[in-house]
C-alpha cells in the first residue's frame, strides 16, 4: 500500500469555499490512483487548509499531473470553488506543488501539472541554481 500525503488549499476569495464534493485522481508515468473523494465535514472554506490522503495498491512512480473534479452535493445552489494549491507528500519524502489559482465549477475536471519554478530561479539567478 503506498500513500501520498495531500494539502490542498482553498483561496482567500469571497465565496471561493464549497459545499460540493471534491474529488481528485492522481496520475503517474507508472498508473493513476482510483477518483478519491477530498471527505471534508463543513466542505472547503475560504482561505483554509485540508490535510488528505490518496492510497494506491501500487507506485505510480513520478507524479504527473492531477486531476480534480466537483460534483454537486444534494440540492445545494450551484456554487464554484477557488483552488489555489494542492501540495502532495510522497512516501519517499518527495514534495511537489502543482499550483491551480483558478475558480472551478461543478462538472469541470481541471488537470493540474506540478511547478517548481526551476526555469525562473535560473534565468534570475543563473545556471546550477536549484
Amino acid at each position: 500500500m503506498f500513500k501520498y500525503q495531500l494539502q490542498v488549499t482553498t483561496g482567500q476569495q469571497s465565496f471561493g469555499g464549497t459545499y460540493d464534493y471534491v474529488f481528485l485522481t492522481l496520475i503517474g508515468k507508472e498508473g493513476e490512483s482510483e477518483r478519491t473523494e477530498l471527505k471534508t465535514c463543513f466542505g472547503f472554506r475560504a482561505g483554509t487548509v485540508k490535510d488528505f490522503t490518496v492510497k494506491t495498491t501500487s507506485s505510480l512512480g513520478e507524479l504527473l499531473l492531477i486531476r480534480v473534479e466537483k460534483d454537486p452535493f444534494l440540492v445545494f445552489p450551484e456554487d464554484e470553488w477557488y483552488c489555489s494549491t494542492i501540495v502532495v507528500r510522497t512516501e519517499g519524502g518527495e514534495v511537489l506543488v502543482f499550483p491551480c489559482y483558478r475558480w472551478i465549477c461543478r462538472g469541470d475536471k481541471v488537470e493540474l501539472r506540478g511547478g517548481r519554478g526551476r526555469i525562473w530561479l535560473q534565468f534570475l539567478c543563473g545556471p546550477g541554481t536549484e
